[in-house]
């Protein structure tokens, strides 16, 4: 069955309407603000712990834990960009028709005295003898306007301020750019996170969102890693110095630290987070219950090593800088050869007075330790960005043209009546009347005045 001319045309004045886009804004709006509230992209074990299961299972069904990427966020947006092209292209036209310079072949009296603003005065003098003080009126207050001579008379016009009329449909152009660049974004880029070791390099990305592994097109390597910190112990400072390898080559340097990213091929990495692992083989001197006599030990990571007596074994398991604000600490496992229950302990220079004694028969002092710092990265890329970049400029650009500047008209017809001369002043303005009224007015009194052969 053909589908009638009448629903065609309803349903483009549906997608054209203002009510609509009002509507769509409104939704997106509260959408925004749900996405808000509601934090994003976290691991399921938090929503449950924060909002239990029977919430988080309908968070999850209606897509509300990643809703800027669901199927119903961008069909709203779909609907916003249908709204906006139908909406710009049904009055377009008309403003086109608008914005067109002034025929003055049609303008007529009637014409002028149709104008929002208008006013008829009476002088002396043929058309040809003020045409010249009309200019001069004219141009005082306006721009120096088009002469054409008419068969009711002499019409002096111009206009300016033609573009504004267009400012809406940058605004329009810019939502559409805005919404371009999050939908590529989001479909094309990702975040992440990358770890790397002093002295190694890395080439991948486990991004979060969305989930997998990202292989770079280049590698990262941390040369050195620097913190700095407070007398309390807390970082004031860290920096990441990185090297850029592409083709085996070292492509770029940089020093990245917070707010002081690092872009390249497209990547941008912040800095995030740090820690250390131990570098080498760690001293450790370990005293038996009862004996003074100490024994060294050589621990290395995730390596077990047997205890002097053979009662269990000792492996290293991380390295603190500042443990407690006690100096130097090594977190070591110790596991019992019986059987019983393994636990873990921390191996200080010199242990704190406020920590308690030894869990088991042995002790362990910190002798020798190399640290190795490693440094965390963010990774973005949202290959959108250059279009939000762009759509947030026409937008400002847009908003200017169509709020600060106005399409203004004016117009003054001279018409010979007996021995005096009919002056007819006329205007209008598509925004910002008020402003232009007062134009008008002083137009107007300056007509007067140097009709009258005032020129002062």
């Amino acid at each position: 069955m053909p589908t009638s001319p009448l629903f065609l045309d309803q349903a483009a004045e549906f997608l054209a309407s203002v009510k609509l886009a009002l509507f769509l804004l409104l939704v997106l709006a509260l959408d925004a603000v749900a996405g808000t509230i509601i934090p994003q992209n976290l691991m399921p074990e938090e929503y449950i712990h924060g909002y239990g299961p029977r919430l988080y299972t309908f968070f999850a069904y209606l897509d509300l834990t990643n809703m800027y990427q669901s199927w119903w966020f961008r069909l709203l947006l779909g609907f916003l960009v249908i709204n906006l092209v139908f909406c710009s292209a049904k009055r377009l036209p008309a403003s086109m028709k608008l914005a067109r310079p002034v025929d003055p072949n049609r303008v007529t009296v009637e014409f002028l005295k149709k104008q929002a603003f208008s006013q008829t005065m009476d002088l002396p003098g043929s058309p040809d003898e003020l045409r010249e003080r009309a200019l001069q009126a004219f141009q005082k207050v306006f721009t120096r306007p088009k002469d054409h001579k008419t068969g009711w008379g002499t019409l002096l016009y111009a206009d300016r301020g033609a573009f504004s009329r267009f400012g809406a449909y940058l605004v329009h152009i810019s939502l559409l750019l805005l919404i371009a660049g999050g939908v590529i974004g989001g479909l094309f880029g990702y975040t992440g996170q990358v770890q790397i070791h002093e002295g190694e390099s890395v080439n991948q990305v486990v991004s979060f969102r969305p989930s997998g592994v990202v292989s770079l097109p280049f590698a990262l390597r941390l040369d050195k890693f620097n913190v700095h910190f407070y007398s309390d112990g807390t970082p004031s400072e860290y920096q990441s110095l990185i090297t850029v390898l592409e083709n085996g080559r070292e492509a770029a340097k940089a020093d990245v630290r917070v707010n002081h990213p690092l872009t390249y091929g497209g990547v941008t990495f912040y800095q995030s987070s740090y820690g250390q692992t131990p570098g080498g083989a760690v001293g450790l001197a370990a005293k038996k219950a009862g004996d003074p006599t100490a024994r060294e030990l050589k621990l290395v990571p995730d390596q077990p090593v047997v205890l002097p007596d053979g009662s269990g074994s000792v492996m290293l398991l991380d390295l603190a800088d500042n443990m407690m604000n006690s100096g130097p600490a090594a977190r070591i496992l110790i596991r019992p050869s019986t059987g019983g229950q393994a636990f873990t302990d921390w191996a200080f220079e010199k242990r704190p007075g406020f920590l308690p004694g030894p869990k088991g028969d042995w002790t362990f002092e910190l002798k020798d330790y190399q640290k190795q710092y490693w440094t965390g990265l963010q990774a973005s890329r949202d290959p959108g960005t250059p279009l939000i970049y762009l759509g947030c400029l026409l937008m400002l650009v847009g908003f200017l043209v169509a709020f600060f500047f106005s399409h203004q008209k004016l117009y003054i017809g001279l018409m010979a009546k007996g021995k005096k001369t009919q002056i007819l002043v006329a205007g209008s303005a598509h925004r910002n009347a008020g402003g232009f009224q007062i134009k008008f007015e002083r137009l107007a009194e300056d007509i007067r005045r140097v009709m009258a052969g005032d020129k002062s």
